[in-house]
């Protein structure tokens, strides 16, 4: 076999690849051709091999100093949970309420995000005292069961002392002039 003869003949192999990958292509794309669609059979793996195990829940911390300031026997119970640089304050209680919250260190700041979680039915009318007033009405809980407030970090600072926070499930808001506390 000659060298010209042996270059045909690897031009016409690869050309015939060429034309049957192209035609396999084109048929793979073509969603609707005269021939029978061919499927791949399900590959049929153990289930461990994707599972994952949930997330574990966020430690419990105690970085804020709160003090309930609701009248009520019962009383509220906070729970603070930390996530990177979010603090979560989990409300749990029934009905309207209040509370201040302070640094129990007073050189560490101001957790940079704050996320209020309340574990009621509803929450009507919000009021987040700080450097700033956050006057809000979030409403009802969301597919948890949770009323979720993030809240703005202008509504207080480094130097902001004390943030309080009051919540009622009723329409009624406090009224307008109520002071910030600082």
């Amino acid at each position: 076999m000659s060298t010209g003869e042996a270059l045909t003949d690897r031009r016409r192999s690869l050309r015939l690849i060429a034309a049957t990958v192209l035609i396999a292509v084109a048929m793979a794309g073509c969603g609707k051709t005269h021939m029978p669609k061919v499927h791949m059979p399900k590959m049929h793996m153990p289930n461990w091999l994707w599972w994952k195990k949930p997330p574990p829940e966020l430690p419990l911390v105690d970085e804020l100093a709160i003090v309930s300031e609701t009248g009520s026997a019962s009383g509220a119970k906070f729970e603070q949970r930390r996530d990177y640089e979010t603090l979560v304050l989990d409300i749990y209680g029934g009905g309207s309420g209040s509370m201040s919250m302070t640094r129990r260190d007073p050189d560490r700041p101001w957790p940079f995000h704050l996320v209020l979680r309340f574990h009621l039915s509803a929450v009507a009318v919000l009021d987040v005292y700080g450097d700033q007033r956050l006057h809000m009405t979030p409403g009802a809980p969301n597919k948890d069961g949770l009323v979720v407030i993030t809240v703005p970090t202008h509504i207080y600072s480094g130097e902001t002392k004390t943030v309080r926070v009051t919540w009622s499930p009723d329409g009624a808001p406090p009224p307008a002039d109520a002071p910030a506390t600082q």
